[in-house]
């Protein structure tokens, strides 16, 4: 328990330097017209800016103790001297709830216990595969190269825009990846706040703001993912902010706004390549809006608009650049086939790129986009997650027909249109949609509180929104209990990790033995937790060690050699080709062809352990083989 606080400390700190940084940045911009809206706005700029000096520092190869102590005192000198100012705004103002309803009562009371058990959970040891593949294990890479490095085995992912994995990194040089998850599940809290904001924007109603978050922060999709390390819910807390601003500079023209965008926008984008959507989505609104309003003067607008894709481009740009100069591939390893590329090749490109990204969902039909709101609502299965949303905003839809629909609720419906149509074209994940959950229980909330004139209606629709609350609560204990008792000391992290990390027992058992021996990872690659410098070998998404070009187990000999390669490590999950229709929750179709490639690099690997190494570990999970050294040629 007294690690759990001692966690909280860590974060708090953070949480209020980070604020008190983006604060003071954004009292040059504008005046916010709430504290919630200065508390979001500074704490959005404040991350942006911690996350842009990162990269900086980590491009001069400057990521070492003394560069990181300056880091934490500035974050402390700006907390000291805003030290009043912060006290002012972060103590919430909570007399609405005096008078409100029980339906009311009851969305804060969800809202604040599943608030503060997402805390407790995320302050457990991380476990997540993707938290363990990259969101955690490449900023561990970083901190142990002293800089920003090219990964040429993990460059698949390495190489795409990580703007929040680097504020993970922050928290592992302050303490450790108890403290990154912590920071991530905070920014997924912020997100809810936004939608919070959102919605009382457009009610005037502190009443619909908290039934928006409740819905949002208790989606199952939420529960699953913002304790476990992953960015998708805090790059939307920077859309749902770039949204909220665009909203309001499409009712007021002013550059401020603007700027807003820019920064938030720019930020999304940095965090992950799929939020190309967003930005997508808000030029195709700004088009809309000038064609419905043509009065608006387009000159203004086109000014306003290159001042926020100049700030955008000055965040974004340069993950593209050190991609490009890492890679040969501006948007690697999507660009490949107009720009080529190191350490990749054309049957990497047509695995990772057709069969990966696209092989996905409910397909691309014309039908299949009429079927899409239906098919994520009740079988998120399809969608690659193994967690999905809520009916309340499928059967809340059709209400819209009876209610007033003003200008910036028009607005936002018309991001959330499109929103839809560019993630069916582009993304069918349900995990990279949480821009488009944000707005949807804006739009829930804001039908319900524009019912009012409705009694019997409403009450019919509050009783809905209570029990899929009680429901989601019910799912968040399901998908995340078993993390309880390891985050409040009742289970030993050492037993936890051995539990839920497949690979833990073997790479503990390796560092104990020969902790500087360099590993070939044959599996899933889930490094995290290794002490021991490793290189991914799974064939399907990496060339560093090429099984497309080794035919022979001798070259294989001869490239490991060549890494200085003393161990193997094999996960038995790579034994048999998984075959499109085999799982329910499936991420990849396999074709025969590499199926076929699979089973031919399995052979090709297993020749090669027979002849050159000894097995020295097995569990069911894992066979950790010790290699025979062989001399380079």
């Amino acid at each position: 328990m007294l690690q759990l606080l001692s966690h909280f400390v860590y974060l708090a700190f953070v949480a209020l330097g980070v604020f008190a940084v983006g604060n003071a940045l954004r009292g040059l911009i504008y005046k916010p017209e709430s504290r919630l809206e200065a508390f979001l706005a500074g704490s959005g700029m404040g991350f942006v800016a911690l996350s842009a000096a990162l990269f900086f520092l980590g491009i001069l190869k400057l990521f070492v103790a003394p560069v990181f102590l300056t880091l934490h005192l500035i974050l402390l000198a700006f907390l000291v001297a805003q030290a009043k100012q912060l006290v002012n705004l972060l103590i919430p103002d909570l007399s609405w709830l005096k008078g409100s309803s029980l339906f009311v009562r009851f969305a804060f009371l969800v809202f604040a216990v599943i608030a503060v058990l997402n805390f407790t959970v995320a302050s457990s040891p991380p476990v997540s595969a993707d938290a363990l593949l990259y969101h955690l294990a490449i900023p561990k890479i970083y901190l142990s190269e002293g800089g920003i490095v090219h990964i040429p085995w993990l460059q698949v992912i390495s190489e795409m825009p990580m703007s929040i994995d680097l504020l993970y990194m922050y928290g592992m040089s302050l303490l450790d990846g108890k403290l990154s998850q912590l920071i991530g599940a905070y920014m997924s809290f912020l997100s809810s706040l936004v939608v919070f904001l959102l919605a009382r924007r457009l009610t005037l109603s502190n009443q619909a703001g908290i039934v928006a978050a409740a819905l949002f922060l208790t989606l199952p999709i939420i529960s699953v993912f913002n304790v476990r390390s992953y960015v998708d819910i805090p790059i939307a807390f920077f859309a749902l902010l770039a949204i909220s601003f665009f909203l309001d500079w499409i009712e007021r023209l002013e550059l401020r706004y603007a700027v807003l965008v820019g920064i938030f926008l720019g930020m999304t984008l940095a965090g992950k390549t799929i939020s190309l959507v967003v930005l997508a989505a808000i030029l195709a609104c700004v088009a809309v809006l000038l064609f419905r309003f043509p009065f608006v003067s387009k000159k203004k607008i086109l000014m306003q608009l290159l001042v926020a894709g100049a700030i955008c481009a000055a965040i974004f740009l340069p993950w593209i650049v050190k991609s490009y100069v890492h890679t040969g591939d501006p948007l690697h390893p999507y660009l490949y086939s107009h720009f080529g590329g190191r350490y990749w090749n054309d049957d990497l490109d047509r695995i990772v790129l057709e069969e990966t990204y696209r092989a996905k969902g409910i397909g691309f039909s014309p039908f299949s986009l009429v079927r899409f709101p239906f098919e994520i609502t009740v079988n998120p299965g399809r969608f690659a997650d193994t967690a999905g949303i809520t009916p309340v905003f499928l059967g809340f839809l059709p209400l819209l027909f009876l209610i007033t629909i003003k200008r910036r609720a028009g607005a936002l419906l018309l991001l959330a249109l499109l929103l839809v149509l560019l993630y069916f074209l582009l993304a069918q994940y349900t995990r990279y949609m949480v821009p488009l959950w944000g707005i949807m229980s804006v739009v829930t909330a804001y039908i319900a509180h524009n019912m009012k004139g409705e009694r019997l209606v409403q009450a019919g629709l509050y009783l809905f929104i209570m029990l899929a609350l009680a429901a989601n609560g019910i799912f968040w204990m399901g998908a995340n209990a078993d993390s309880l008792p390891v985050a409040i000391g009742l289970e030993s992290e050492s037993d936890y990790l051995k539990a839920n990390v497949p690979t833990y027992a073997a790479t503990q058992h390796l560092s104990g033995i020969d902790k500087d021996a360099v590993v070939c990872w044959y599996g899933s690659g889930r490094g995290y937790w290794s002490s021991n410098p490793y290189v991914w070998c799974n064939p399907f998404l990496q060339a560093y060690v090429n099984f497309f070009n080794i035919s022979v187990p001798s070259d294989l000999a001869g490239r490991l050699a060549s890494l200085n390669v003393s161990y193997v490590l094999f996960e038995n999950e790579m034994r048999e080709p998984i075959l499109y229709g085999d799982r329910l929750h499936l991420r990849w179709l396999y074709s025969q062809r590499t199926v076929d490639f699979h089973m031919r690099s399995n052979e090709l690997l297993f020749a090669y352990l027979g002849n050159h190494s000894q097995k020295v570990y097995e569990d069911k999970s894992v066979e950790l083989y010790k290699i025979t050294p062989v001399a380079v040629s």
